[in-house]
């Protein structure tokens, strides 16, 4: 909820993205090529907010945890990992997709063609 009020303060589109990366290798690779990319970064910091969401096994989250991480799979439907959301300021959800086989440098080029630029 913080992410999302934070996005609206900001007016950054919010990229959340579910991951299992201690089992799914889509989730690994999406993780390593275009989530850690230095690419990604740079364009993250100054045009999005970005929230990951892992489904993890170990360490096991704290029933806490897990209460609100079901809340966001339950809100967005999430049925597979890795799902990628794109949120607009306003919380409207604006692209979705599942693993793609991209770097980095065609994600944000995908990202650039969606979000608009700001003035």
């Amino acid at each position: 909820e913080a992410a999302m009020l934070e996005s609206r303060e900001e007016g950054k589109h919010l990229l959340v993205a579910f991951l299992g990366t201690g089992w799914s290798v889509s989730s690994k690779r999406i993780q390593e090529r275009i989530l850690d990319n230095p690419v990604f970064s740079e364009y993250a910091e100054n045009e999005l907010m970005v929230l990951r969401l892992e489904a993890r096994r170990k360490p096991p989250m704290s029933k806490e945890e897990t209460r609100i991480f079901h809340e966001w799979v339950t809100q967005f439907n999430i049925m597979t990992y890795p799902t990628i959301i794109l949120l607009a300021p306003d919380g409207q959800e604006v692209f979705r997709h599942g693993y793609k086989e991209l770097e980095a440098e065609a994600y944000v080029d995908l990202l650039r063609s969606i979000i608009p630029r700001k003035e």
